[in-house]
């Protein structure tokens, strides 16, 4: 094994570039580290996460979605649906729409929210280096703000801006304010008017935040990230965009049936089919919970598109209540075919022949046998995922997976996303924590794109062991606060000879 490693380390050095003594591209430039140091506070690799905040947010998750699907309007009356009304206090619908009059305050309230966020964040980054050793716990009060605001309420704030233009016209054709029937849509009533242009600021600001947050903080610790711990961001931004959009869809395609379910049951369907076959999350319990929440919604949404049909019909609400229990079941039913359709892709991406290594590390017979050609380089992190279960962490399956990682590199020596999750690999499986610091080196050397540079500037920031066992605050943090603290302790220590 010690062999091996030799020649793992040899491997991965090989590449590194030299210029002028320098390795070219270990650096960052101003621009970037102008722009990473505002994001940086956020950035946190808790070990073992609490699992409750994640499974509440899963259950919240999916109650709201459960309820956007429910959300209907009937176009005789122009009026919320009953049953959507009931339910419309869960996703926001309908509490923004009782508030009438009063929703251009709410929106200036949200907008405050969004600058003082956006205000805090730029404060941890000037102060950042007193918050760390003195007042930490503003860190986690802006993570913790982060959270709730962006993930939690996003559906809710979401629906509370778009109530503010959502408008419809009458028989007479006057365009009305659906929270209030009084007003006219940007016409005679001032408060409605700003409240719209507010609405579409804070949708933009809000929306944009999102973006960024979801594809730039992630937990990409394999080994003990807990639930939704994930290689990159990419899922979390397009199920973002894609939640944007349904609910948008959702609120403002009432009057055409077919396109809205259309949309809604295609959104929901491309979630589903991501999540089954690419599988972003490490973690079977992460890629399986989460596609939940959109199975229920595509079910229920396609089913109350149909029982409105019956509704105006029958013309009482008998039809509404039946097919919510048929897409109740029809959802069970597709909960289930993807538990079992991610478990057979999960085990069809394994490097694994009946449950052993392609290659006998132990046998120098059999190692001289070529691992199957790794043409994608993002496929290799998924075919090792097997280490996911606690069983399989064994020194000699160890040894297999960094000399898989050390053959793919072998073919993709220019690729820093495969370097990158070579690196957390060492870090938090092998806990070889020098070896990872030059892998994570190498990943930055080979033009990685602005995002992974984040990341990789983080890592820089972490320190060599910060990024595996502190709990995202690494040595060059910890020597922050430390010094902090002697300087502190040395000013006392001052005062009280003084006072002496």
């Amino acid at each position: 094994m010690a062999e091996e490693e030799r020649k793992s380390q040899n491997s991965v050095g090989s590449h590194v570039t030299m210029i002028n003594g320098d390795q070219m591209g270990d650096t960052f430039s101003k621009t970037d580290e102008i722009i990473f140091s505002f994001f940086f506070p956020l950035y946190e690799q808790k070990k073992n996460p609490s699992e409750l905040w994640h499974v509440f947010l899963i259950v919240w998750r999916i109650v709201q979605m459960f309820a956007l699907s429910l959300y209907a309007i009937d176009e005789g009356t122009n009026t919320v649906d009953p049953i959507s009304a009931y339910f419309g206090y869960i996703d926001g619908s309908q509490l923004s729409l009782i508030l009438g009059k009063a929703m251009p305050f709410l929106n200036i309230g949200i907008f405050v929210l969004e600058i003082a966020m956006i205000a805090l964040m730029l404060t941890t980054c000037l102060l950042y280096r007193y918050i760390i050793a003195s007042q930490p716990w503003v860190l986690t009060f802006l993570r913790g703000f982060i959270q709730v605001k962006q993930r939690m309420l996003y559906i809710w704030i979401t629906n509370i801006n778009i109530s503010s233009f959502d408008c419809f016209v009458d028989e007479d054709g006057l365009n009305h304010w659906r929270a209030d029937n009084d007003v006219i849509c940007f016409k005679d009533n001032y408060f409605q008017i700003v409240g719209s242009v507010m609405a579409i600021i804070n949708l933009i600001v809000f929306f944009s935040m999102s973006i960024v947050l979801n594809i730039a903080i992630y937990n990409h610790n394999p080994k003990n990230g807990g639930l939704l711990s994930c290689p990159n961001g990419t899922f979390a931004t397009i199920q973002n965009v894609l939640l944007f959009a349904v609910i948008f869809v959702m609120r403002m395609f009432y009057r055409w049936p077919f396109w809205r379910g259309l949309l809604s049951v295609g959104f929901a369907a491309v979630i589903i089919l991501y999540l089954d076959f690419l599988q972003p999350y490490y973690s079977f319990m992460s890629n399986f919970l989460s596609t939940i929440q959109w199975s229920i919604f595509g079910c229920e949404s396609l089913c109350m598109e149909i029982s409105y049909l019956f509704q105006k019909q029958m013309n009482n609400f008998a039809p509404t209540i039946v097919f919510i229990f048929i897409g109740a079941i029809v959802a069970c039913s597709i909960i289930v075919v993807n538990y079992f359709v991610i478990k057979l892709v999960r085990r069809k991406k394994f490097f694994l022949k009946h449950g052993k290594p392609l290659i006998d590390m132990n046998n120098e017979d059999t190692k001289q046998k070529p691992l199957p050609k790794q043409k994608d380089p993002d496929a290799v992190e998924p075919s090792l995922r097997f280490l996911q279960m606690k069983k399989m962490r064994t020194p000699e399956i160890y040894t297999y997976a960094d000399y898989v990682y050390t053959q793919a590199l072998k073919r993709h020596k220019q690729n820093s996303y495969l370097y990158f999750n070579y690196a957390n690999f060492l870090t938090y499986y092998r806990k070889n924590y020098v070896k990872a610091q030059s892998v994570y080196r190498q990943s930055r050397i080979n033009s990685p794109s602005i995002l992974l540079r984040f990341v990789l500037y983080c890592k820089t920031k972490e320190g060599s062991k910060g990024g595996g066992e502190s709990g995202g605050e690494g040595s060059e943090l910890s020597s922050l606060a430390h010094k902090a603290l002697i300087q502190q302790a040395t000013d006392h220590h001052e005062n009280a000879k003084q006072a002496l």
